[in-house]
């Protein structure tokens, strides 16, 4: 029996929801410059469903190679260098390379290869990857545009799941939708698998969801401030946070960072950072003395003491992430690609990391000369970050 997130795998591009799918189209249909479109995102995203509607929908002729297959560097150029090369005889032809992240070690020069292929390329490709950062794509990067496919939205994914309920004629009440969907935290695939598993005799309901676990999922941090800062009783106030996967420490950055916004008197303001102050000083005495029983206090003034400051509502407000986690994340990535570029250098120089590290500068002057960026591979953001 056909699984149900492949018998209802969109057939056109318009039944792939949840996503402007526009550049990936033009990206088939026009002669970019950059001749592969690295699309990216979590699980579950339509990522590769997304390429098979468009095959489908224009008559395209789909090469396509995935994690199942044997991905070397013989078998990228005999499968896909000769495809980017040579003329279709069934009408235009697109590749489809998915899962670049997950090459590993027996998929030997397989990378390198696929770099010549779209160098040379007439055909247009698209590659797909979770996590397009991981370091063995960092050259890879340079060769390519990029797409992003965020989670799907729940209420999206719910509709998706109402459809096929009625299909196969489920049983099932919107509530009970919702909950899968949102559960699934945005990944479609998911979704329909839990909507198939639950199905077996024709219905789902509350008690099914229950059972199963269902109801028990993480809480963004935006939600969970949401309710810290608008919540009118106080046991909801405490407990607000409590299923945010984030550290006592980064919840208090965000705290920190939005009060601002939240509070509309300065009264109001200087009480709520009055709680916050001193939820730090008992963390700072968790650091200090390992006494761990203080996180009840800190959770306490950063939660209950910081909700009962607030007296007037201060209507929709837009959180913003900590600028401080945001450096820090821009400071770790600067390094990271300097660290990148050292590797790439260091034997052309005959030097160690460190070194290389060191005259890096004289590096960024070298790259204006014609030639010297093509001859090392170097990517548009390694040089900005020297």
């Amino acid at each position: 029996m056909t699984p149900w997130f492949e018998k209802y795998s969109p057939k056109t591009i318009k039944e792939v929801l949840g996503h402007n799918l526009t550049p990936i189209i033009k990206h088939a249909e026009n002669n970019p410059k950059k001749k592969a479109l690295l699309i990216h995102g979590p699980a579950g995203t339509g990522k590769t469903c997304s390429i098979h509607a468009l095959a489908r929908e224009r008559g395209y002729e789909l090469v396509e190679l995935n994690a199942s297959n044997i991905r070397n560097r013989d078998a990228i150029k005999r499968i896909v260098g000769n495809a980017s090369v040579t003329m279709s005889l069934f009408g235009k032809r697109i590749i489809l390379i998915d899962d670049v992240d997950s090459l590993n070690a027996r998929d030997r020069g397989g990378i390198t290869e696929l770099i010549n292929c779209i160098k040379k390329t007439r055909t247009p490709i698209f590659l797909t990857a979770i996590d397009p950062w991981d370091s063995k794509l960092r050259t890879l990067r340079g060769y390519c545009r990029m797409v992003e496919l965020r989670k799907v939205r729940a209420s999206t994914i719910k509709k998706i799941l109402r459809s096929i309920s009625e299909v196969e004629g489920v049983k099932v009440v919107d509530s009970v939708l919702y909950s899968i969907a949102s559960n699934a935290n945005g990944d479609v695939r998911a979704a329909i698998n839990n909507l198939e598993m639950l199905s077996g005799d024709g219905e789902v309901t509350e008690h099914e969801l229950d059972a199963m676990g269902f109801r028990r999922k993480p809480v963004s941090i935006f939600n969970g401030l949401k309710t810290l800062f608008n919540t009118k009783q106080f046991a909801e106030a405490v407990h607000s946070l409590d299923e945010v996967n984030l550290d006592m420490s980064t919840k208090m950055l965000w705290v920190l960072e939005n009060l601002a916004k939240e509070f509309n008197k300065g009264s109001e303001l200087a009480n709520a950072f009055n709680a916050l102050s001193r939820a730090d000083v008992f963390n700072g005495r968790i650091m200090r003395q390992q006494y761990w029983r203080f996180l009840f206090y800190v959770n306490l003034f950063m939660t209950a003491g910081v909700n009962a400051s607030k007296e007037t509502s201060s209507g929709f407000v837009r959180y913003d992430k900590p600028t401080k986690i945001l450096k820090l994340w821009k400071s770790k990535h600067r390094r990271e690609l300097r660290k990148q570029l050292a590797q790439k250098l260091q034997s052309s120089i005959n030097a160690s990391i460190s070194k290389t590290l060191e005259v890096l500068p004289f590096i960024k002057i070298l790259a204006k000369n014609e030639g010297f960026v093509e001859n090392y591979e170097l990517t548009t953001d390694e040089i900005k970050s020297i």
